[in-house]
């Protein structure tokens, strides 16, 4: 059984933990990403905590034998270099493959993007996803990593000396996809109410972050619904990133609205210390859990399984009543829950002595 993770809110609901339990706990032999540097993934093993922009989460998987990086990406190598040799001992002796259409970072990217969104007073990570994409879609020749030959040379020496292996290609790439004895977990990226598409647009990102678009940014079979669980990931009290300030601290970006049936909280109402965006670190904005969103999400997501995290943030009487939403719409209990970090803060069940004291 293959697994996708797609994430029904803002971002941020624990979908690289969620990737590594599955995977760990189904023993996938391929992990499956096409990530951005604007979205940051996190899992906790042994007490180490990892932080991926380029590499998925499940890839740090004992059982997973090759890491997929579809033409769907944008990635730094020199990222990605960082982020292996942080995990190597985990990554020892597998093989990342990238797809040769996925897109190589550039640091005017990134300036692009920048002095592009503060114009138009919007929050963005400004980390240069669209400006790359906006490559991608001119066709300027040397977008792409298949006309990086050089710079992928010397990832691919920098890797072997951790015991990972890189190659850029489209057959390797898709023989693996195809081949039926694999079991693919495919870590989506960001939230649905971002989504270019379904979210409050401007205050999206600069894509789309649905199952279908996932599927398409990783190049899976025209078949992948048949064989795979999509997991719907979500959080209790919903996040977005934080607001943009300039020095002398006037608000000079807005990250966007909430739904009409939520309201945002400070950190202290909810008696937890204020969240940090994994990969701006700015303080995190935090709401009341909104009934309409998860409805819309899981319309167009259509989820196999959900995921339910951050439970220790909330009281039983709370969780109670998303339950209850969740059997208006026709869906059973969550089939996981999370109350922390770590993978083994995972449940499969309710604890109904969790809430906070």
């Amino acid at each position: 059984m293959n697994h996708m993770i797609v994430d029904l809110q803002f971002g941020s609901t624990g979908k690289g933990l969620m990737a590594y339990w599955l995977a760990d706990r189904w023993r996938h032999t391929v992990a499956i990403c096409a990530h951005t540097p604007n979205a940051g993934h996190t899992v906790i093993i042994d007490g180490v905590t990892y932080v991926h922009t380029a590499l998925p989460c499940a890839a740090l998987a004992e059982s997973i034998k090759f890491i997929l990086i579809g033409p769907g990406a944008v990635f730094d190598l020199d990222q990605l270099i960082r982020e292996a040799r942080f995990a190597a001992g985990r990554l020892d002796g597998k093989t990342i493959i990238v797809h040769p259409n996925a897109i190589l970072l550039r640091i005017a990217d990134k300036l692009l993007e920048d002095s592009t969104l503060a114009i138009r007073d919007i929050a963005s990570t400004a980390k240069g996803t669209a400006a790359a994409n906006t490559r991608r879609m001119m066709r300027v020749p040397d977008a792409i990593i298949n006309h990086q030959k050089v710079i992928v040379g010397e990832a691919v020496h920098a890797l072997a000396r951790h015991g990972v292996g890189l190659r850029v290609s489209r057959n390797d790439y898709m023989e693996i996809i195809a081949d039926p004895r694999n079991r693919c977990i495919i870590e989506g990226c960001q939230g649905f109410g971002l989504s270019i598409y379904h979210g409050m647009y401007p205050y999206t990102t600069s894509r789309d972050t649905t199952p279908n678009q996932l599927a398409a940014d990783c190049a899976l079979l025209s078949t992948w619904r048949q064989s795979t669980t999509v997991v719907g990931t979500m959080r209790t009290y919903p996040i977005r990133v934080g607001h943009t300030y300039d020095d002398a601290g006037v608000q000079i970006g807005n990250s966007g609205p909430w739904h009409d049936d939520q309201q945002e909280l400070t950190w202290a109402s909810i008696g937890i210390e204020p969240e940090l965006t994994t990969v701006t670190h700015r303080v995190r904005r935090v709401a009341t859990f909104s009934q309409r969103q998860l409805t819309e999400a899981c319309q167009v997501v259509a989820p196999d399984e959900l995921f339910i995290n951050f439970c220790n943030y909330a009281t039983t009487s709370y969780i109670d009543d998303i339950q209850a939403h969740l059997d208006r719409m026709g869906y059973d209990l969550p089939d996981y829950y999370g109350y922390g970090p770590r993978p083994l803060d995972v449940s499969t069940f309710r604890h109904y002595d969790c809430e906070r004291q």
